[in-house]
């Protein structure tokens, strides 16, 4: 059986990620992933408008369903695949036209140390220890890592050493903290780790293209706000700390 380990903050408990206490500001849903790149460009933003954006990071579909069946009070959403997006398609909370795409990324297979290295991500296999991956109901990334091991056929050979977590970000923690010797991870994760981190690229085919997309929520009375502030991510100054970080520039639509 496998172990499921789901770390979930209530769905009305958000924390923010904000440079200051002022709640009269947009609100961006935004993939956990991307905490380091967007804190970061959000900073270098409020210091050259003068304006503040908040932040509420978690897994993509957990939050896109935090604002369809709750309401969750977001301006705007940034977040990794295509299904959180097209949760709010479906429901008109935001629309078509106002979507673009920012970034890309890869999908990797990661450990701390020397002693759990692999060549090729088929040895994975043959190794002991835990695997740390995201649920593919709360995280894209889960599902990426997913398809990753059921097209590569390694699912069923691994299942039993799964360990299912709530984001991409409680993967890495589990792996720093050491509860588990592996963790599937983005790269961008990796860019400015800390931590001695060995890890392999896992073949693209196993897995669709990893893509972040934005867009305002319609009815949001920041609607402007928030435009202003995507706008100045695909700034080539917001482009830039996109790359510093590790992820593939994507193309506005």
């Amino acid at each position: 059986m496998k172990l499921k380990l789901i770390f979930i903050s209530s769905l009305f408990f958000i924390i923010f990620a904000c440079s200051n206490k002022d709640t009269d500001s947009p609100l961006v849903f935004a993939a956990a992933s991307m905490y380091d790149v967007l804190t970061e460009i959000q900073k270098n933003y409020e210091d050259k408008y003068n304006r503040s954006i908040r932040f509420n990071f978690g897994g993509s579909n957990a939050l896109a369903i935090q604002i369809k069946s709750y309401n969750a009070p977001a301006d705007g959403v940034v977040f990794a695949g295509d299904k959180p997006m097209k949760i709010l398609l479906d429901h008109a909370i935001i629309m078509q036209k106002d979507l673009s795409v920012v970034a890309n990324n890869h999908l990797a297979l990661a450990w701390v140390g020397n002693h759990n290295s692999l060549e090729v991500f088929e040895d994975i296999i043959s190794t002991k220890g835990k695997i740390a991956i995201a649920d593919k109901d709360l995280s894209p990334a889960g599902l990426y890592a997913h398809h990753a091991l059921e097209t590569s056929g390694i699912f069923d050979k691994v299942i039993n050493r799964l360990v299912f977590l709530s984001d991409v970000r409680a993967t890495l923690n589990t792996l720093y903290s050491g509860n588990t010797d592996y963790a599937f991870v983005y790269l961008s994760d990796l860019k400015n780790s800390k931590e001695k981190i060995g890890y392999i690229l896992i073949n693209p085919d196993y897995y669709d293209s990893i893509n972040y997309n934005m867009a305002p929520v319609s009815s949001s009375n920041y609607f402007k706000d928030i435009n202003m502030f995507f706008d100045y991510i695909h700034s080539k100054s917001g482009q830039e700390v996109f790359e510093n970080y590790g992820f593939i520039i994507g193309a506005k639509k």
